[in-house]
């Protein structure tokens, strides 16, 4: 087995997840703000209670989890088996706020129905810094994620920087699960693809 090297880091995995606008919330629910259940290791960003439902064009997903606070585009983050329930045509990987050319879907509320017309991704991994870190004058860090039976090596791994986040990487939990097995997982974080692949 290879030796985790490197500064250890804590380590994400994210489900389906709808970032909504507030006119979104409004329509779906009646009301807004949401309502927070808990708060998340990204600073300012937490788990609503309220939950919704995804349509496609051949399925549905039901009581998807809603992260706010609300943004100026509505994003739905899904895993690949996801998209193959709704049948969409296959997802961009991209990150958070990209969403350019994706593919929209259908949100479905108590109180009502929104159709949007693109913002559905596949979540691209990426690692949260907050400002005070040395690593926050970097663009990318090299990422070492290892389980009892595998290794991952992300080479160029987004940084993005925040006051009071927790150092964090967050990736897919659907993609973790297949290369990694089920854990537990080490993540170690490196300045130079070097480190990440010294044994």
């Amino acid at each position: 087995m290879t030796k985790l090297r490197g500064n250890v880091v804590s380590l994400g995995l994210s489900g389906p997840h709808l970032h909504p606008t507030k006119e979104m919330v409004r329509n779906l629910f009646g009301y807004t703000p949401l309502t927070i259940k808990r708060e998340l290791n990204l600073e300012g960003h937490w788990l609503a209670w309220e939950r919704a439902t995804i349509e496609g064009p051949g399925g549905f997903l039901l009581a998807v989890a809603i992260v706010g606070p609300c943004r100026e585009r509505a994003q739905l983050e899904l895993h690949d088996s996801h998209r193959a329930i709704l049948r969409l045509p296959k997802l961009p990987e991209r990150q958070s706020g990209d969403l350019d050319g994706t593919f929209g879907f259908t949100v479905v509320g108590p109180r009502g129905v929104v159709k949007v017309r693109n913002g559905a991704i596949i979540g691209a991994p990426h690692i949260h810094i907050p400002d005070t870190s040395p690593w926050a004058q970097h663009t990318t860090l090299a990422v070492h994620v290892m389980s009892s039976s595998a290794d991952l090596w992300y080479d160029d791994m987004p940084v993005k920087v925040g006051k009071h986040t927790a150092t964090e990487v967050h990736l897919d939990r659907e993609q973790a699960l297949l290369a990694l097995g089920a854990g537990p997982y080490l993540v170690s974080a490196h300045t130079t693809k070097e480190e990440s692949h010294e044994h």
